[in-house]
């Protein structure tokens, strides 16, 4: 099984829409709270895949999850914006979830279990932080970024398992 997305340029409908491809047919995710794009990052071995869905740049940014042929945002405790990068063999869930205040974004790592999503917090004298991937023990990898200089960030990379963060280093 694949998943990704599709461009809609021709017809009444225009946009990006999600779809996984299994044993050679295509299967349009169709659309999420009256969204113009849905587009599918990752899948697990049960089908069920997740992704990100919004009304192009006008938002708001919500994280879906897709079970049994169906799609439904994920309920997260903060902000209005959010994308679900991966999703285990447990489906379990992992992305960033964020709000837009002064002109600046504040974006921390989520991680949604068994319907209820929780942030994972921040490593240690970061100001952002995104969870891209999860094995299906529970292990999470992401990135965050720190400040180096007034004006100037830089992305490390973190570990994430039982509530501990281990930094990678600047990539």
């Amino acid at each position: 099984q694949i998943v990704g997305e599709m461009v809609l340029s021709s017809g009444p409908v225009t946009g990006k829409r999600g779809y996984v491809l299994k044993q050679g047919t295509y299967t349009d995710f169709g659309t999420l709270l009256n969204s113009t794009e849905v587009v599918a990052l990752a899948i697990n071995d049960l089908g069920e895949s997740c992704g990100y869905a919004n009304k192009g740049i006008v938002g708001p940014l919500r994280a879906f999850i897709r079970s049994n042929d169906q799609m439904a945002a994920l309920e997260l405790p903060i902000g209005m914006y959010a994308t679900a990068y991966d999703i285990n063999n447990h489906s379990q869930v992992v992305g960033w979830m964020g709000v837009f205040f002064g002109g600046n974004f504040a974006a921390e790592a989520f991680l949604w279990q068994n319907g209820v999503g929780v942030g994972i917090g921040f490593p240690p004298g970061s100001l952002n932080s995104e969870a891209r991937y999860i094995t299906d023990n529970g292990q999470i990898a992401g990135h965050h970024f720190v400040q180096i200089s007034p004006g100037v960030k830089r992305r490390r990379g973190f570990h994430w398992r039982d509530g501990v963060f281990t930094d990678l280093g600047f990539f």
